[in-house]
């Protein structure tokens, strides 16, 4: 479909293009109302008094003309061919997904989500990457094994740099699988160091209440390295405790998958853990 912006469109209602005959070719001229030429000519014409219309693509994206395409097209049916020999389904997800969904998931970048106005009551952000839709995709649909790729366009509000290939717009290629390989329930993590003794606490209260728990026995892992060996193995939740926590009197619970995190008072942790394990 070809769309026209308010002036071009109104010129073409002016003065319609001509169907060609097949085979030929013909250009297309717009006669412009006097009073839209006016005010092109305000915001700056050609210097010869004709009008000069701003014709560019938004800052950080870019066309692509038939041979770009049909090149960009062979790639990535390569891409997809690869995917699909090793057993990979294919799944698209909305470009657009709840505000809730993707704020908070990507540390200092969550500035960089492009938020879209309330339309139709719900609020809406552009996709960042294919990651936490696939997330939201598995909890959705309970699904816990699944290989799958999705290649799809995502969207960023950054600070273009179109001469290193850093655009607003581009093309995502994502591929894996979401496999338990643990019986693991929670995973008892700590942010800090020296807290090595708040951990086996924590951990010797899950196992009293009879939930499958684990923790990583290195005296002080890195909080990163403890989440990544979460999705790693496909254990469902984290429950964190530092210094704040201890304090509070409350322990941070993760769901993994979504990534989204909630203060829990400690006294209510066994309830709520066993709540969102229900099947």
């Amino acid at each position: 479909m070809l769309r026209f912006g308010p002036i071009a469109a109104a010129a073409a209602r002016r003065a319609p293009p001509r169907l060609c005959p097949a085979g030929t070719r013909e250009s297309l001229t717009l006669s412009w109302p006097p009073s839209l030429s006016r005010q092109v000519r305000a915001a700056g014409g050609d210097g010869g008094g004709r009008a000069v219309p701003v014709l560019k693509t938004p800052k950080g994206t870019r066309d692509h003309p038939p041979a770009q395409v049909a090149l960009r097209d062979r790639l990535l049916s390569a891409v997809v061919s690869c995917f699909k020999r090793h057993g990979a389904a294919a799944i698209d997800t909305p470009v657009l997904e709840l505000r809730e969904t993707l704020m908070g998931k990507y540390g200092e970048d969550t500035k960089l989500i492009y938020e879209l106005q309330d339309q139709g009551g719900e609020l809406l952000a552009l996709r960042y990457d294919l990651t936490v839709p696939f997330a939201r995709y598995l909890a959705m649909n309970k699904i816990t094994n699944m290989k799958r790729y999705h290649v799809a366009k995502v969207y960023r509000r950054d600070n273009p740099a179109t001469t290193r290939g850093r655009y607003r717009e581009f093309y995502q290629c994502a591929s894996g699988e979401k496999l338990r390989t643990t019986e693991t329930q929670v995973l008892v993590a700590t942010p800090h160091k020296q807290l090595l003794a708040a951990r086996l606490k924590l951990i010797s209260e899950l196992w009293d209440a009879g939930i499958k728990a684990e923790m990583l026995y290195k005296k002080d892992p890195k909080l990163l390295k403890q989440l990544q060996y979460c999705e790693d193995t496909g254990i469902p939740l984290a429950a964190i405790v530092g210094e704040q926590e201890l304090a509070d009197g409350v322990v941070k619970l993760r769901d993994v998958s979504t990534r989204e995190e909630v203060d829990i008072p400690r006294r209510k942790l066994i309830d709520e853990i066993r709540r969102r394990l229900e099947p």
